[in-house]
This record gives structure tokens, sequence and C-alpha cells, in this order.
């Protein structure tokens, strides 16, 4: 069986492009940052949360 795309030439993007996405990536997180200093996952606020459904869940296996 042949490949219907093996006649179609390989399109890659022009480097340039991942460098403007990786910057604007890197302003965005630090924009982020920057407006949410305070964020914080729910198991690093309450780690007994995470023992007990961590002992729950091997209280199943």
């Amino acid at each position: 069986m042949t490949s219907l795309t093996s006649h179609l030439p390989l399109h890659l993007p022009h480097p340039d492009v991942r460098r403007l996405a990786d910057a604007a990536h890197a302003a965005g997180a630090k924009i982020h940052a920057a407006v949410e200093p305070h964020e914080h996952h729910e198991c690093t606020r309450y780690e007994f949360l995470e023992d007990a459904l961590l002992a729950r869940e091997m209280g199943r296996l």
C-alpha cells in the first residue's frame, strides 16, 4: 500500500516563528506570575488532603 501523502513536501515553520512563540510564552508567564503571586495548588496548601487521598487509594489496591 502506498502512502497518499508521500508526494507532498514536508513544510516546517520558519525558525523565527519558534523564537517569537517562545518569547510570547515567556512574556505571558512573566505577566501571569506578576498578576497571580499567591496562586497555590490545593495539595500544597492542604498537605493532609494529599496524604488522606493517597492512603485511601493505597487501601483500595
